[in-house]
């Protein structure tokens, strides 16, 4: 039995290489550590629950998971998170 594929879905990595190498870059950070799975989806959600309060444009380079300043990236103990 042969498989036929939609020419558009044998494209549409090609197409969008660069989306797929971020979203794979970003699947391995977050899976490292329990610790750090933890830390992104905790300010992932904190983000999305709460982004139209947070209007300031100079806290959402912090906060915003498309930023690579996210601290959503980073973990931290608590005196450097009390410094934002």
């Amino acid at each position: 039995m042969k498989i036929t594929c939609n020419k558009l879905m044998k494209i549409f990595p090609l197409l969008h290489i660069q989306g797929f190498i971020k979203a794979m870059n970003l699947w391995i950070l977050i899976l490292q550590t329990q610790m750090q799975s933890f830390w992104y989806i905790f300010f992932n959600r904190l983000w999305i629950n709460n982004e139209d309060l947070i209007i300031n444009n100079k806290v959402d380079v912090f906060f915003d998971p498309n930023q690579s300043t996210s601290i959503c990236y980073y973990i931290m103990n608590r005196i450097v998170i009390f410094l934002y």
